[in-house]
């Protein structure tokens, strides 16, 4: 199972986006709401749908929540 994390603040582009913690992009802890842990993505971004109806996966960690969004 892996831990998921999504940034409070949206990035330029509107979108919240959901990370992994090894991610180099994964925002400090005061900037972020942990999602839980989750044996897919697509899980995780169910949950980040749920605090954020605009969330992405991030392109760098997250790329089966972003291909599970197109």
């Amino acid at each position: 199972m892996q831990h998921y994390y999504v940034n409070k603040e949206a990035k330029p582009d509107g979108h919240h986006e959901v990370h992994v913690p090894r991610c180099i992009h994964l925002p400090e802890a005061s900037d972020r709401v942990y999602l839980g842990a989750f044996i897919s993505a697509s899980e995780a971004m169910r949950q980040a749908l749920s605090h954020y109806g605009d969330a992405r996966g991030c392109r760098w960690c997250c790329n089966a929540a972003q291909a599970a969004q197109a």
